[in-house]
């Protein structure tokens, strides 16, 4: 039987049985199965066959018995069943009933085998994997009807393109076939996946304009089925810490260590926490043990041990500490920190919610409810035991039914504890109770909420109405708009939770009332409040987002056991703004269109009712707005009411134009509102109404003969109104060619459009004359342009062939033809139309190589034309093929032809030159191989043909000659780092000499000596040698080639980094930012470079962070020996004044990693003072400016830190000002940019100071004091010296407070603070007693400038004669020309000095202080010279100066009734000091007159005025003594009436005229007197001014001693009196005013 299809039903023509003998009905006839179809069933009755199952002759006759074929075969095949034939006569023997298939071309078949996949892989569905197809057809659709769920399905794009194809849905057959379906997992751990396709197969398709269509008997084949999806699971998830906690333990003690404390998961589903495994390393504070054998350390454990309670921690040693722990599950590893705290005992309350119980009820206390924690160690939860001291008062605690007072931790966590209610009508309880652990006890209390059964009854939303609230304002709640109620709940007791917040807004609440400020931001928003707060309005809803019509936010309300869900709150926003929404209006061009509501829209609700007026703020372009019953008439704004009844227009202006706007606001002067700025676009249908205008029409120059595009630079036309496809050229036949496009040249042509020349599509076709033309004219379909004419003129075009240059080759190689070799030009001056492209076409090709062009992916071709473009580019070039049949030269070509439409050349040959001689400059070698070799570190390499080859030298010699040379090498330079062997022997200096013959055959051997080196090689010489003779060297060195030959050595690694560093640490300061160098940490290796040498950081530093590069805010645990030798590896400190590690592994790559551990050592930053030198005012000065230079402070810290000074105390007496305001707190910055300054307000103080404290953001100082004077605004005189026992005026010239009295118009006063220790300050008066002085404590600078102020001091010395040999001798001295018969006189000086208030109006008052130095007085010397000028200086310091004297020993009396006084000369000797003035003793003198060993010294000298002494004789003193004083009276009497007048003067022209003119008075410029000079009239004086000539005194010895430069430079003046010994005495004086000049021999008496 054949079957085509699904089922055929066996009839009598393939399957009937007659009776031979007897005639028997059909239906005695019987048929039984003996075995059944393999690939169908037989069906009778819908029944299948089974085997020995029988039907009748009958059963076929009427058609009952089918067989079914099982599935859709998709070819041709064969099935059978055996049957026997039964009667109750008789039976038969077996037959085969033989059934042909025939294949259904329609059946579905599908191949769905699943898909086998690694976790977190991808993996193609191949075709063998899933595929739908029939007989006829292939294309299959997949649609997903339900996607993986641990995965993904991904379509791989092709190159072109753009889509995105994760997470498909469908996909087809081809997407199969070209593995471009990819099932991705997730990499979750899972084990299985699938999803659900239907598949679809259609029976035939039509196209239809590239669209299926199918017609409606044609069906589809479908099929749904299921693709599974299996997953090996990966180890590929690293152990994640879970329980994270500080592991505390008693002080001292033991505590087991459990999963509570420490507790780590591995995500891998195929893996058991249980079986992870924990490596400890060592514990600073103690250690880790079995709980059963505490004398066995634990090194490693694993997480079951934990589990089970095994591990026991030991603590000794620190109370704080951390130790690292490696966690691994046998792939992985991973590292933690577990940190531990000893403290003593406690027991400490985890969690203590209280209870809440139905009234009358029970309630479970459980852990839930309460728990403490310990850190002693308890191993059994009955060891925490509470003990009831106060029990409930309204109810009772019971354990298993039985009323307890005691229980433990053990009895709360299964729940056994239980506080019943004693049903009274109070509704809080609660009982205190102490828990005990071991010694230690804790009281604590657990509190009882009561309620009623009512409660369980959910409460009732009363109200909840719309909340309407302006935008940007706040609304209160109030219990209008939301409340819920319950009858046995107070208002208090409704709690709200905010379940969904508001969107544009957010809640915040009052806590004090209305008055109150409302707390709460957007971020920190209310979260929960009461009923009350609702009924008190405490609560407000502010509105926050722009531009919101509608907002709303859910609630919870909760009685405390009950729920009400899910309440939303509705809130109306009412806009700032009026909602105005416009629509685009489009209409044609010069038309108009009325503006109605559709186009103007107002809809919400708030303003459906308010007629508003619409401004236009902007109004259009191209058009206007105008009213209809006005019309012409632009109107800037009008109603809401005009617009909905239909009056407003907008007018078009009928310009060119496609689109115009305009701006519109609508506003309402009631409620005070506007809307924002709203544009409405007016789109404008064109109308063409337009002709056309020519804007090209220009000669075009062709060549004779040629195709010439024409552009819209030759012929052009533009439409305002009509686009260029719409703009047809109607021409006439050109005279001299034809018009035609580009795709078909030879086509006439006598129309085209301004789209055709935009696009380059129309060209000109020359032929005939050389001038010529055409009419053409222009419409757009309506209107019409102009006729105008269009010319067009023709030229010959000329080739040029200017270089054909012979090309030189090197053998097998490939060279550029480049546009020095070959160049053709035509005559074009780039004035013509059109570009002429210069083709070549070869016509006979070189024989030895080939033309190639380089293609855009650098591959070659060959080819057979090219342009001369192609030649300019560099792209076309010669390939030079089989050098190896070549000779060392020889000679190629090739015949080309060149043409430019429409003109050519005849054929030219191009010569190619090949030799070896010819080798490029990227070439090394010129010989037919020298490759260079590589070898492996200490490995060898055979060195043959293939690497070195110099058969071409033979080249040179004729072809019968070659056979009887050969090619040596002389190697002139071994290599430095391996050995050459030939066959069996080295390669030596003495036997340095191979053939091409052994390299062809055997090779050389280069052997590596197995040294840290990358590079090697030797030197060579190469020449050819006859054969059979020794290799002799020619003489003629063009016949030998000398080359190197390199070696690559591959490095391997077998050397392991090594630290070099001892001990890898850093120091840094605290919060600083640190490069970690090489001298930090330091690995090397001998063949590894440092980029290949990699830290892993394992365990990362508690006391700050790793950076990498500039990104010091990003952490990093990985880096390179590199990175730390260019200093791109940082340390960040985290400010924490600790030290720290880190533990890293360093490798490179190939040998096991080296684990070590660097230590970071943190100093504490500090912070110190380097200036702080106060600050000086001058009276007067008031403000000045604080800098670095008074202030300043630096830390050891970071260079960036911001030092800050903040006053703690403030100045007395003023005020810090920055910027005019007054200020407390500044920092160092702002001292170096000068920005602060001390202000000083009150002006009765001479100083003040403030405290302050500078600090960093690390360290402080405190209590540093800054200080602030005044000196004082006067002039004070250098090295002033005061004789011993008189009294000396000060005067003006030293004492100078003119500018303070200009300052302050008034007349300074002095105040003694301090007296001179050594005298004393005295009044002068004209009485020459000393007892009418009397001693002063304060002055005026007026009487400075009069003279009423003295220093009278006293010094004691020792005298040794007072012959005037003796005085002359010491004057002598001082000047260095005593002689060798000396003897010394000691003589002492004394340093003092008085410090004063200097006081003035409308400045400060000032301290300062006068030095002075106090020098022996000698009675012969009573008077001097004037003193050299003074020197002004704002703060003078008095310096005695050492000198030497000389005294001469030999005596004269001679002399001494010559002199009546005796002199004596001051020095200034040492340096003044601050605190004193100690006696100082004179230095003995050099006896031979040198020069003073201390240098030059200045000599001040100052007038002292003294009385005459008493001589031996009573008559000779009272006569002279009587005559003086009736001068003196005489004087005294003249001098008082002289300064009367001169104080009447003064007083007329004030007090600040009078010490200007004092200034001018007070003596001769420069001179020290501290008095004006006056002549005693018992003391005769002479000054005498020395002439220094060379002719002048040349016998005398102090002249000789002035030409020698003994006195000092400085002061160079001197006084001279006439003694026995030295005719002249001179001591000298240098004035600033010039005298008159002398003649020779004369001097000043």
């Amino acid at each position: 039987m054949e079957v085509s299809g699904v089922r055929k039903v066996l009839s009598n023509e393939e399957l009937c049985v007659v009776s031979k003998g007897m005639k028997l009905h059909d239906s005695e006839l019987h048929f039984r199965m003996l075995s059944l179809p393999k690939k169908g069933q037989l069906v009778f009755k819908d029944k299948v066959l089974m085997k020995n199952s029988t039907f009748s002759q009958k059963n076929i006759s009427d058609h009952m018995v089918k067989y079914e074929v099982t599935g859709r075969p998709h070819e041709d095949t064969r099935d059978s069943f055996r049957f026997q034939v039964v009667s109750k006569h008789a039976h038969s023997g077996g037959y085969d009933f033989r059934i042909n298939i025939k294949a259904d071309v329609h059946s579905l078949i599908l191949t769905n085998k699943g898909l086998s996949i690694l976790e977190g892989e991808s993996k193609v569905i191949t075709k063998d994997l899933l595929f739908a197809e029939t007989v006829g057809v292939k294309a299959a659709l997949y649609t997903l009807t339900s996607s993986p769920k641990h995965g993904k399905l991904k379509r791989i794009n092709l190159s072109n393109s753009t889509s995105i194809n994760d997470n498909i849905t469908a996909f087809t057959n081809q997407d199969i076939v070209e593995d471009r379906i990819m099932y991705v997992h997730d990499g979750s751990e899972t084990m299985e996946d699938a999803f659900t396709f239907h598949t679809t197969v259609a029976k035939h398709t039509k196209a239809n304009n590239h669209k299926r269509t199918h017609s409606k008997k044609e069906n589809t084949h479908t099929i749904d089925d299921i693709f599974n999806i299996s997953i090996a699971l990966v180890n590929d998830e690293k152990p994640v810490r879970v329980v994270d906690k500080v592991f505390h333990v008693a002080r001292g003690r033991q505590r087991l260590l459990t999963l509570d404390d420490l507790r780590y998961h591995d995500a891998d589903s195929d893996f058991d926490d249980s079986q992870l495994v924990y490596t400890r390393r060592g514990i600073p504070m103690g250690d880790l043990v079995l709980v059963n054998d505490t004398g066995h350390k634990l090194y490693q454990f694993s997480q079951e041990d934990l589990q089970q309670r095994r591990v026991l921690f030991i603590h000794r040693g620190v109370s704080f500490g951390r130790f690292v722990l490696f966690v691994s599950d046998g792939k992985h590893y991973t590292s933690t920190l577990l940190e531990v705290i000893a403290q003593d005992p406690y027991i400490q309350v985890e969690n203590n919610t209280g209870l809440l119980v139905q009234k009358g009820h029970v309630a479970i206390l459980g852990s839930a409810n309460f728990s403490v924690f310990t850190n002693l160690d308890v191993r059994d939860d009955e060891e925490v035991v509470c003990q009831v001291f106060l029990p409930p008062r309204h109810g009772h605690l019971f354990h298993n039914n039985v009323k307890v007072d005691r229980f433990t931790q053990h009895d709360l966590k299964v729940g056994s504890v239980q506080y019943r209610h004693d049903d009274s009508m109070n509704l809080a309880d609660s009982f205190n109770f102490t828990v005990s652990v071991k010694e230690v006890r804790l009281d604590a209390s657990v509190g009882v909420r009561v309620y009623l059964e009512s409660h369980q009854q959910p409460p009732t939303v009363l109200y909840n109405h719309i909340v309407v609230v302006e935008e940007g304002k706040s609304v209160k709640i109030n219990r209008g708009d939301l409340e819920v109620i319950h009858k046995d709940s107070l208002p208090s007791e409704i709690l709200y939770k905010v379940k969904t917040a508001p969107s544009h807004g957010f809640l915040r609440r009052s806590t004090q009332g209305e008055d109150n400020p409302y707390q709460g931001t957007r971020e920190e928003t209310t979260h929960s409040f009461s009923q009350e707060d609702v009924n008190m309005g405490h609560i407000q809803y502010l509105q926050v987002d722009s531009d919101q019509t509608h907002d709303s936010f859910l609630l919870d309300a909760s009685n405390g056991i009950t729920v009400v869900h899910d309440i939303r709150v509705s809130v109306d926003i009412i806009p700032i703004h009026i909602p105005l929404n416009v629509f685009n209006v489009t209409l044609e061009e010069g038309s108009s269109t009325a503006l109605t509501k559709e186009v103007l829209q107002v809809t919400n609700r708030h303003f459906s009712q308010v007629d508003f007026f619409y401004h236009v703020s902007e109004p259009p372009s191209h058009g206007h707005i105008e009213h209809a019953r006005i019309p012409g008439l632009s109107i800037p704004f009008f109603t809401r009411k005009q617009v909905d009844s239909g009056h407003i227009y907008y007018v078009h202006d009928g310009s060119d134009t496609l689109s115009d706007n305009f701006t519109i606001i609508a506003n309402d002067t009631d409620t005070r509102k506007h809307s924002q700025p709203c544009m409405v676009f007016i789109h404008v249908t064109p109308v063409n109404d337009e002709a056309p205008v020519i804007t090209a029409n220009r000669i075009l120059r062709v060549w004779v003969n040629s195709v010439t595009e024409i552009s819209v630079d030759d012929l052009s036309a533009e439409d305002s109104d009509s686009p260029p496809e719409d703009l047809e050229f109607i021409v006439t036949p050109p005279s001299n060619g034809h018009l035609a496009l580009k795709s078909a040249p030879s086509r006439h042509i006598l129309n085209f459009t301004q789209t055709h020349t935009l696009h380059g599509q129309l060209v000109f076709v020359h032929s005939g004359a050389l001038s010529g033309g055409f009419h053409f004219q222009v419409n757009d379909g309506v209107n019409f342009a102009p006729r105008q004419i269009f010319s067009t003129t023709a030229r010959s075009l000329v080739l040029s062939l200017e270089r054909n240059h012979a090309l030189t080759v090197f053998p097998g190689s490939v060279n550029t033809i480049s546009q020095n070799n070959l160049l053709v030009v035509t005559n074009d001056n780039g004035d013509m139309g059109g570009n002429h492209s210069i083709l070549y076409n070869v016509t006979s090709p070189p024989k030895l190589g080939r033309l190639v062009r380089k293609q855009t992916d650098n591959s070659t071709a060959e080819i057979s034309s090219f342009t001369q473009d192609m030649v300019n580019e560099g792209l076309i070039s010669y390939d030079q093929t089989h050098p190896e049949s070549l000779g060392w030269m020889t000679t190629d070509s090739f015949t080309f032809t060149v043409s430019s439409s429409p003109v050519s050349l005849q054929p030219q040959v191009f010569s190619i030159h090949i030799s070896y001689e010819h080798a490029p400059a990227e070439r090394n070698t010129i010989l037919t191989a020298n490759t260079g070799a590589v070898v492996t570190e200490g490995g060898r390499v055979v060195i043959d043909k293939m690497q070195l080859d110099s058969s071409n030298l033979l080249g040179k010699l004729l072809e019968p000659q070659r056979r009887s040379y050969e090619v040596w090498y002389h190697v002139t330079s071994l290599p430095q780092h391996g050995i050459i062997t030939v066959g069996e022997r080295n390669l030596t200096s003495a036997k340095p000499n191979f053939s091409q013959f052994i390299l062809d055959k055997l090779g050389i051997t280069y052997q590596h000596d197995d040294s840290e080196t990358t590079q090697d090689f030797f030197t060579f010489e190469v020449w050819l040698n006859r054969k059979g003779q020794p290799p002799q060297r020619p003489s003629e060195p063009s016949l030998i080639v000398t080359e190197s030959f390199d070696l690559t050595v591959t490095p391997v690694n077998d050397q392991p980094p090594l630290l070099r560093t001892k001990a890898p640490s850093l120091r840094l300061v605290q919060g600083d930012t640190v490069v970690i160098s090489p001298e930090n940490l330091l690995v090397v290796d001998l063949d590894t470079p440092p980029e290949e040498i990699h830290y892993k950081v394992i365990s990362k530093p508690n006391n700050g962070f790793l950076s990498l590069g500039e990104q010091l805010n990003e952490t990093v645990s990985a880096f390179s020996q590199a990175d730390i030798n260019h200093g791109r590896v940082h340390f960040v400190q985290d400010g924490e004044p600790s030290s720290g590690v880190f533990y890293f592994s360093v490798n490179d790559g190939f040998h096991r990693p080296l684990y070590k551990l660097f230590n970071l050592e943190v100093t504490a930053a500090t912070v110190s003072m380097v200036n702080n030198t106060g600050l000086r005012l001058v009276q007067g000065q008031t403000t000045a400016t604080l800098t670095t230079e008074h202030l300043a402070a630096e830390t050891n810290g970071r260079h960036s830190v911001t030092i800050h000074y903040r006053v703690t105390t403030p100045p007395h007496h003023g005020s810090l000002l920055m910027s005019d305001l007054p200020v407390s707190e500044f920092n160092q910055e702002d001292l170096h940019s000068c920005r602060l300054s001390y202000h000083m307000t009150d002006l009765t103080s001479s100083s003040d100071s403030f405290e302050f404290t500078v600090s960093t953001p690390e360290s402080n100082m405190t209590a540093q004091m800054f200080n602030v004077t005044v000196r004082p605004l006067i002039h004070f005189s250098e090295r002033v010296l005061i004789p011993s026992g008189i009294a000396v005026k000060l005067r003006k010239v030293y004492l100078d407070a003119t500018d303070l009295a200009t300052l302050s118009g008034s007349d300074p006063v002095f105040h003694i603070l301090s007296p001179p220790k050594h005298g004393k300050l005295v009044k002068v008066t004209f009485d020459l007693s000393d007892s009418a002085n009397h001693s002063v404590e304060s002055f005026t600078f007026r009487d400075v400038v009069q003279g009423r102020v003295a220093l009278q001091e006293t010094l004691v010395q020792q005298r040794h004669s007072n012959n005037i040999a003796d005085q002359s001798t010491s004057l002598l001295s001082q000047l260095g020309t005593a002689d060798n018969n000396t003897t010394e006189i000691h003589v002492s000086m004394l340093n003092d000095s008085f410090s004063f208030l200097l006081r003035a109006d409308n400045v400060q008052p000032a301290v300062g202080e006068f030095l002075f130095t106090i020098v022996p007085y000698e009675e012969s010397l009573n008077h001097t010279t004037r003193s050299p000028g003074r020197n002004q200086t704002t703060g003078g310091r008095g310096t005695t100066i050492h000198s030497a004297t000389h005294p001469h020993t030999t005596n004269h009396k001679t002399h001494n009734k010559t002199l009546q006084k005796q002199f004596k000369a001051r020095h200034h000797w040492g340096n003044q000091t601050h605190g004193g003035h100690p006696m100082i003793p004179t230095v003995p003198g050099n006896t031979h007159g040198k020069h003073n060993i201390h240098g030059p010294q200045r000599i001040t000298p100052v007038r002292g005025e003294s009385l005459p002494r008493p001589a031996s004789d009573p008559l000779l003193l009272i006569l002279p003594f009587l005559a003086c004083l009736l001068l003196i009276v005489i004087l005294v009497v003249l001098i008082l009436v002289l300064r009367h007048r001169r104080e009447k003067r003064a007083l007329s022209r004030g007090l600040i005229q009078e010490l200007a003119a004092a200034a001018g008075d007070g003596g001769p410029e420069g001179s020290p007197y501290l008095g004006r000079p006056e002549r005693s009239i018992a003391v005769p004086s002479v000054v005498v001014t020395p002439l220094l000539g060379p002719n002048s005194c040349p016998g005398t010895p102090v002249l000789n001693v002035l030409r020698r430069g003994t006195l000092a430079p400085r002061d160079p003046c001197l006084l001279l009196w006439a003694v026995d010994a030295v005719p002249d005495m001179v001591q000298a004086q240098q004035c600033q005013h010039p005298e008159p000049t002398l003649r020779d021999n004369q001097y000043w008496v």
